[in-house]
C-alpha cells in the first residue's frame, strides 16, 4: 500500500509541478513538502498541523483531501508503533554516570562564561555618535548625542560627559567660526579605548 508522500510525489510529478512552485501557491514551505514527500513525520509539527498540510496539498493536486488525509494518519499511527527493544549495549544511565555529566558540563559552561567575560574585557567600548547632518552648519553651538557601555567614560575634546545608566550621553558642542575639530574618546574599565572625530564647519551668519 502506497504512503501519503509517495502519493503526493507521484501525482505532483504527473501534473508536471515541482515543489517551488507548489510551495508557492500553497504557502507551505518547501522544507516541510520535502518531508511530507518523504514521509519523514517525526520531522514535522504534531497533530493536527501534519493533516491539515496533507489537506491543503492533496486539495491543491486535486486528491481526495478526505481520503489522503485518513492515509496520512494511518501512517502515523504505523510510526509511533512500539520499535523493538533496543541493544542491551546501551548506555546505562546511573545516578553516578549523571552527576559526572553535569559536573563536566557545569565546568564546562563556566569556562566559556569565564573566557567570554575575559573577551569583552579586552574589547575597546562600543561609540555611537548622532553627528550634525552637514559638515558645516550656521549656529555657533549644536547638540551632541551619542551612546556607549554604561560603565565607560567619554570624553568630549576632553571635558568629560555623564554618562546615565543605560550609556546614554548629551551635550552641548560650542563651535568657533571656521573648522571645529571634535573628538570624542570612550574609555571602558580596562583603559581601552574608542575614538571618532569629525570635523563640524561654523559658518557665522551675516
Amino acid at each position: 500500500m502506497k504512503s501519503v508522500g509517495t502519493i503526493l510525489k507521484e501525482e505532483r510529478k504527473k501534473l508536471g509541478l515541482s515543489l517551488k512552485t507548489v510551495s508557492q501557491k500553497t504557502k507551505i514551505s518547501l522544507k516541510i513538502l520535502h518531508r511530507l514527500e518523504k514521509n519523514q513525520f517525526q520531522k514535522l509539527p504534531g497533530e493536527p498541523y501534519c493533516s491539515l498540510f496533507v489537506k491543503d496539498y492533496a486539495q491543491f493536486l486535486s486528491l481526495p483531501p478526505q481520503k489522503t488525509v485518513a492515509i496520512c494518519r494511518r501512517d502515523l499511527k504505523e510510526l509511533k508503533k512500539p520499535s523493538l527493544p533496543r541493544s542491551q549495549s546501551q548506555l546505562n544511565f546511573t545516578p553516578k554516570f549523571t552527576v559526572s555529566i553535569l559536573i563536566l558540563v557545569s565546568i564546562l559552561f563556566f569556562s566559556f562564561y569565564l573566557f567570554y567575560q575575559y573577551r569583552q574585557f579586552q574589547k575597546p567600548p562600543s561609540l555611537e555618535v548622532a553627528w550634525p547632518a552637514t559638515e558645516s552648519i550656521s549656529k555657533n553651538e549644536f547638540e551632541l548625542r551619542g551612546i556607549t557601555d554604561p560603565e565607560s567614560v567619554i570624553r568630549v575634546n576632553e571635558k568629560p560627559i555623564i554618562v546615565d545608566p543605560k550609556g546614554n550621553f548629551f551635550t552641548v558642542v560650542k563651535l568657533k567660526p571656521g573648522a571645529n575639530t571634535i573628538r570624542i574618546e570612550a574609555v571602558s574599565l580596562n583603559k581601552k579605548s574608542t575614538i571618532q572625530e569629525k570635523i563640524v564647519g561654523y559658518t557665522s551668519m551675516p
